[in-house]
């Protein structure tokens, strides 16, 4: 759950309805910045797709006693959350797996700057997963540059996603605290159809 505070109430949006905008985004993406390969409507499914993990969690979000507001995703425990993040995984994997194989490392990406024991534990398992899936597809020196590409494309529109989700539009840029040094994964400029 993205969650962010009113004067008079918590607003909430879920982390699949964000997903959705960076499906969106990506979809807007300029043609020629892509590889021009099947697996771009892949790309596009797993923006989509790639927080599906949290649709059961989001349907009763979960009380924070110690801060007196929702859980959100970036204080929801780990624990709970990696599994969730697992079952969505499988989920992709069971339509696409470069989909999934995308979520993956998107995901594993996300957390290998958090240093604790359980993210630890699923970074192995998603590293695992990774292997395994690029042995399936094939992914050799030559697509591996897709997928990265790929994956930086993912990157990009998920934070750009989360931007637009977590304040009130017009918010100044100092009051995201969750961005106070800016945006993580630079796309650069042009990047978007006009």
């Amino acid at each position: 759950m993205i969650v962010y505070e009113r004067n008079d109430a918590f607003m909430m949006i879920t982390q699949h309805d964000h997903a959705k905008v960076s499906g969106d985004l990506i979809t807007e993406w300029r043609e020629d910045l892509f590889f021009h390969t099947k697996q771009n409507n892949e790309l596009v499914y797993a923006a989509y797709q790639h927080d599906r993990g949290w649709i059961g969690l989001d349907d009763s979000p979960f009380w924070n006693d110690a801060t007196n507001r929702p859980y959100s995703f970036i204080d929801f425990p780990l624990k709970p959350r990696f599994l969730f993040y697992t079952l969505g995984i499988d989920e992709v994997q069971r339509t696409n797996k470069y989909s999934a194989l995308l979520c993956s490392l998107l995901y594993t990406t996300l957390f290998e700057r958090v240093k604790d024991k359980d993210v630890e534990g699923y970074l192995n398992q998603e590293y695992h997963r990774q292997k395994t899936l690029k042995e399936l597809l094939i992914i050799d020196e030559g697509t591996n540059s897709q997928l990265q590409t790929h994956l930086n494309i993912l990157l990009i529109c998920d934070e750009l996603s989360l931007f637009m989700c977590m304040q009130e539009p017009g918010t100044p840029t100092k009051e995201y605290k969750f961005f106070s040094d800016g945006l993580h994964y630079s796309a650069g400029r042009g990047l978007m159809k006009k």
